[in-house]
């Protein structure tokens, strides 16, 4: 009965020593399934950014052409209405300079 009893004992710890091995190997496996999803997380996380960027940079050189066109349209219109009308545009110019200047002087 001794026996019987010493073999069952050696059963139950070796029983037990594979479950905690088990266990140990399933932890691991977890912690490599994790280690592997962060990996996979940060490349598409990576990704997703720097296309962000690139479209943020191409919308930013668009908005930067945009506005050079516009102050050159701008411009242009300045410029043929000066033509069109040089001496309203003199006037005119005379006429904010005295306003400011008085401004100016009042100060």
């Amino acid at each position: 009965m001794q026996r019987a009893h010493s073999r069952s004992r050696k059963s139950n710890n070796h029983a037990i020593h594979n479950s905690i091995g088990d266990i140990r190997d399933h932890a691991q496996g977890m912690a490599r399934d994790v280690r592997d999803i962060g990996e996979a997380v940060k490349d598409v996380l990576f990704e997703k950014f720097t296309d962000m960027l690139k479209r943020a940079l191409s919308f930013g050189e668009k908005s930067q052409e945009a506005a050079k066109e516009a102050a050159a349209d701008a411009r242009e219109a300045v410029e043929e209405r000066i033509q069109a009308h040089p001496y309203g545009t003199i006037l005119i110019a005379a006429g904010v300079g005295v306003a400011v200047g008085m401004m100016l002087r009042r100060r």
